[in-house]
């Protein structure tokens, strides 16, 4: 077991666009969720429509929260396959 961690580090540490795939995924979603709460934060209806903007507030937050959770899930997926490539070309 302790083998095949070894190697799994070497493939990672080896291989960037696996390692810029994983880190972008991080900081987009981390970035994604900070804007969504800025544009929430920053909603202001005025007149009738005021007693909406908790409301459209949360789900705005909702929807952000999703995107930032596919764009993550996408970036993983190609570190993932960024990984199996390497993978398969230096273990075999």
């Amino acid at each position: 077991m302790r083998a095949k961690l070894e190697l799994a580090f070497y493939v990672l540490l080896s291989s960037p666009k696996t390692i810029w795939a994983f880190v972008l995924g991080v900081v987009c979603f981390a970035l994604m969720i900070e804007l969504g709460e800025h544009y929430a934060a920053n909603l202001h209806f005025q007149g009738a429509m005021g007693g909406l903007e908790d409301s459209i507030a949360h789900r705005l937050i909702r929807r952000y929260d999703k995107a930032a959770l596919v764009v993550l899930a996408g970036f993983w997926g190609v570190s993932y396959k960024c990984f199996r490539k390497d993978w398969k070309r230096l273990v075999g």
